[in-house]
């Protein structure tokens, strides 16, 4: 590949695609597979050498339907096949569970929609070059009320996805078109341009050209809008040289317009992002939120990422980390997975992803509403369906049962006597609920409600100041700053570290169980280690620092601070202002250090009591050892 294949991010910048770095890592967890479904989570389907799920959705009762390929002889069928809730194949539909298409050369299924009515759509390609539009009835049997009679619609093109616009069928095809059919499969010249829309001609620039798009993935909304996404080729007007591809976000209207309230009135927009001064190569899949916001799923270069857009195409800033610099437009989150392949929404609204590759076999992530990783599923929010690499494993869809649970429909793969085996593959697993923190707004109080196990949390500001960033653990999450006026944070268990130094919020802080560090901000904070021997820190501002059961340090800093040890061998350390120092019971060292301290330690033990510079007063026992301090009180 030249020099020129790959867009350099001087060049890309001129066109307004913001190029960023973004950091690789790993952090998922194998979950087990549901045993209550198929053998140990897993159901396998023979249907022959390349045998594959490539699409699958679940019905209202549970009972789950995938779409696909299998071998027959010489040639291939499409497929579709229904399985019950347990996985078993359900034999009330077609032959034992199995329908199938087969005109006698290569056909195949790519995509499937189900009516409200109990029929099946389905759309794919035949050997023929053509596009494949194919009904079935609720009990897998060609519907011949269906296209020309026999169940079919065809024509030149290749079907990628489809989707149900009421009752009529909205058709994408690789070539960057879309197609709208009636309810017995007619296409309906009312739509676009005789019955077709086409993205084409995204931006038009003095040195490269923009070929048709490939659409992989499209979603219809409420109001009928049809949202498409996929990749656009990049070309150099002079020779034409390839320059690879890059991603395409584009709406239609109802009737297969361009939208043109939808990305300044352009009704389709490149996604402006990249990883390592690449283009993204294009986007994989689409969902359409409640309120009418876009998800769209990106791979690049082995990331997987995910950006937000408003109705109106604009960057969602609100999704994902905070901009880091001017460039950054925001709006978008990467993830540890390899190859994504497909997006969906859970029963509450979440974001759900599946990818697949050599490293993490097949790979499942679930994100809260602002883009942080849901770390009920899994640890890092990310979790690993184990299956050995040399299986091949690949997952192609992902959807959510009645009960929450998630299945994941694609393909795996044996060797027999030489020869590579691919098996249609469904997975389940039980998204039982994991210990993880709470981290949002309640009532203009920004709250980390944390676990029992030990925690990292840091709170910081972002380059302008108009966001607040909790990192917990590896990743971080964003906040506006206008949305509230206190920080609580509750870490419970385990031995924690939390720190907001340069944070001018006043905090609430309880570090809960465990030797826990404890560092305040520049605000007046309440900061509370509870048992255990921790280290607090008050940072700037009058804060009140509890030390609690344990043996703890407990250092004002900055600010006119009060001090309380409580139970436990304490040390306390005033600062540079006027602090006032509770010792408790225990045998506590004192230090006032700078400022104009008062330092009780009145509880009949011996116990050292250091004044330091200013004017400071002790309130003790005349046991205890007593320096730099200038009046006693009674």
């Amino acid at each position: 590949m030249s020099e020129r294949s790959k867009p350099r991010a001087s060049f890309l910048k001129s066109f307004g695609i913001v190029l960023e770095s973004l950091e690789r890592r790993r952090l998922m967890s194998v979950v087990p597979l549901d045993p209550g479904f198929g053998i140990n989570g897993r159901v396998e389907v023979d249907l022959g050498a390349e045998g594959a799920f490539t699409d699958m959705m679940v019905q209202s009762d549970g009972k789950i339907l995938a779409c696909g390929v299998a071998t027959d002889g010489a040639d291939t069928d499409a497929i579709v096949v229904r399985f019950d809730a347990d996985g078993a194949l359900d034999d009330s539909f077609g032959s034992d569970g199995i329908a199938r298409y087969d005109a006698g050369g290569d056909e195949s299924f790519a995509s499937i929609a189900l009516r409200s009515d109990g029929k099946i759509v389905v759309g794919g390609k035949r050997s023929t070059l053509q596009w494949l539009l194919t009904r079935f009835t609720s009990t897998g049997v060609i519907d011949t009320s269906f296209g020309g009679g026999d169940g079919v619609v065809a024509a030149t093109g290749e079907i990628s996805h489809v989707a149900l616009q009421g009752s009529n069928i909205i058709s994408a095809d690789a070539n960057g078109a879309i197609r709208r059919h009636n309810s017995a499969g007619a296409i309906d010249a009312t739509f676009g341009t005789t019955g077709v829309a086409h993205i084409r001609d995204l931006g038009r620039y003095d040195e490269i050209a923009v070929g048709d798009a490939g659409l992989n993935d499209l979603a219809v909304g409420a109001d009928g809008k049809i949202t498409v996404v996929g990749s656009h080729g990049l070309y150099v007007l002079d020779d034409f040289e390839s320059l690879g591809s890059f991603g395409i976000v584009g709406r239609f209207t109802a009737d297969g317009e361009l939208d043109a309230s939808f990305a300044s009135g352009d009704g389709s927009l490149i996604p402006q992002l990249a990883v390592d001064g690449d283009l993204a190569d294009g986007v994989r899949g689409v969902a359409l939120q409640p309120d009418g916001k876009i998800l769209a799923l990106i791979n690049d270069a082995y990331n997987t990422v995910l950006l937000r857009y408003n109705s109106d195409g604009s960057v969602d800033d609100s999704f994902g980390p905070a901009p880091k610099d001017e460039s950054d437009v925001g709006g978008d989150i990467d993830l540890p997975m390899e190859d994504p392949s497909a997006i969906a929404l859970t029963l509450t609204g979440k974001a759900l992803i599946v990818s697949h590759g050599y490293n993490e076999g097949i790979a499942v992530a679930r994100l809260n509403e602002n883009g942080s990783r849901d770390r009920t599923l899994a640890l890092g929010g990310v979790a690993q369906i184990g299956l050995n690499a040399l299986e091949e494993p690949a997952a192609r869809a992902v959807a959510v049962t009645p009960d929450g649970n998630i299945v994941v429909a694609g393909s795996s793969s044996r060797v027999e006597d030489n020869t590579r085996i691919y098996t249609a593959l469904l997975v389940q697993f039980q998204t039982v609920t994991s210990a993880a923190p709470s981290i949002g707004v309640v009532d203009r109080t920004l709250e980390v409600l944390g676990t029992d196990e030990a925690e990292y949390v840091e709170v910081k500001t972002p380059f302008n100041g108009d966001w607040l960033t909790v990192v917990y653990e590896d990743e971080p999450q964003s906040f506006k700053r206008d949305a509230f006026d206190e920080i609580y944070i509750s870490l419970n268990g385990g031995d924690d570290f939390f720190s907001a130094r340069t944070i001018n919020v006043p905090i609430k802080l309880s570090g809960g169980a465990g030797n826990d560090k404890l560092i305040g901000g520049e605000a007046n904070d309440l900061v509370g280690g509870n048992s255990g021997k921790d280290s607090l820190y008050g940072g700037g501002g009058n804060d009140r620092l509890n030390g609690h059961g344990g043996h703890d340090r407990l250092f004002g800093e900055a600010g006119a601070d009060r001090i309380y040890g409580y139970d436990g061998n304490d040390r306390l350390d005033g600062g540079s202002s006027g602090d006032r120092l509770y010792g408790g019971d225990g045998v506590d060292t004192f230090f006032g250090q700078s400022g104009d301290d008062t330092l009780f330690s009145r509880d009949g033990i011996v116990e050292s009591i250091y004044g330091a510079s200013g004017a400071d007063r002790a309130d003790g026992d005349e046991i205890d050892a007593r320096f730099s301090i200038e009046e006693l009180l009674a």
